[in-house]
């Protein structure tokens, strides 16, 4: 009952960055964002995009960015006026039917895959991979469980409100049957709450 209480309130922009703020997840976000070597041409597309924290990060890019939520996207246009934001189902490929990248862009799929079924994520790689040119990369965050995560870090990860957490070899699987190819690395501890991240880049082949 806790738990649902505290999905609904989550579903709050103001809440969710609150939230996101106080477990160190947007510090998190950053230092990954600066791992990456961004252009300062690229363009970025973020599936997913949530209230577009990631602009806080890279204002100097152009950025689209999709999401289900009409208030995250709201607030995500109120960081920056300049972008360009979509209202829809990451899965659908409707969603992308004036979008386009080039193999200098960049995608971020930012703790996205988690909330998405194996179904969703295969037609999502597969919009991804139709629309984009043969190099480009998605980035990617997401919870992750495995023989060593320990027992809060376990109960954390299962009572997000993404409800599909996927092995290394699970990810690696659906990835390469849309035609990218996969790399990933865990990072434990990173967080002010115990937490463990699986860190996965997919490049078209």
């Amino acid at each position: 009952m806790i738990v649902n209480l505290a999905h609904r309130i989550l579903s709050n922009e103001f809440a969710y960055d609150a939230f996101q703020t106080c477990v160190g997840s947007y510090k998190f976000r950053r230092r990954f964002l600066e791992s990456i070597k961004i252009n300062s041409d690229s363009k970025i597309l973020e599936l997913g995009c949530g209230t577009g924290i990631t602009l806080e990060t890279i204002q100097n890019n152009d950025y689209v960015g999709i999401d289900l939520s009409q208030k995250y996207l709201d607030k995500a246009k109120q960081r920056k006026e300049s972008s360009i934001l979509v209202k829809g189902d990451v899965s659908i490929a409707d969603t992308y039917e004036t979008l386009s990248t080039t193999k200098n862009d960049v995608v971020l799929a930012l703790a996205l895959w988690h909330h998405l079924d194996d179904e969703q994520m295969i037609r999502t790689l597969e919009n991804v991979h139709r629309i984009s040119e043969k190099g480009i990369s998605i980035f990617s965050l997401d919870p992750f469980v495995d023989k060593k995560t320990g027992v809060s870090a376990k109960w954390v990860a299962e009572n997000d409100r993404g409800k599909f957490l996927r092995s290394s070899a699970h990810i690696k699987e659906i990835s390469e049957a849309s035609g990218f190819e996969f790399s990933f690395e865990i990072s434990r501890r990173e967080l002010y709450i115990p937490t463990n991240v699986i860190k996965c880049v997919l490049k078209k082949v």
